[in-house]
């Protein structure tokens, strides 16, 4: 009886302190990465939209050294990373990048929310 009792004490601690973990767990992420303007402040504090998205997508699409011929990129622009990039960076200004990565967040956090039945954005090119 005595270790019947020990056990049961045992497993409901056990219980209580899952429970707890769980809870600190969820409370963590609906503070955290559940909520938009968290992912927004955070977006905004890196300085992600002051050039480093457009350096980080040439530098992504840039092909290595050994890729290239002459000094030039093999695609089909010719042109180097550094005037890409400042083509890209006068062309898509801080404030339209910011306001249509705002966008997709919203789209992406509305579906996700059952706000929407599907995950749906434009990013308008176009206009630029």
């Amino acid at each position: 009886m005595n270790i019947a009792r020990k056990a049961l004490i045992a497993l409901a601690g056990l219980i209580c302190v899952m429970a707890v973990s769980v809870t600190i767990y969820i409370v963590t992420l609906q503070t955290t990465v559940m909520d938009r303007t968290v992912v927004k402040s955070w977006l905004v504090k890196s300085n992600i939209y002051d050039g480093k998205l457009i350096s980080t997508f040439v530098e992504a699409t840039t092909p290595p050294p050994d890729q290239q011929t002459d000094g030039q990129p093999t695609d089909k622009i010719n042109a180097s990373p550094e005037a890409i990039k400042s083509a890209l960076g006068a062309t898509f200004n801080p404030q339209f990048i910011q306001a249509q990565t705002e966008k997709t967040i919203d789209s992406a956090y509305d579906y996700a929310e059952g706000k929407t039945t599907e995950f749906k954005f434009s990013i308008p090119i176009d206009q630029k």
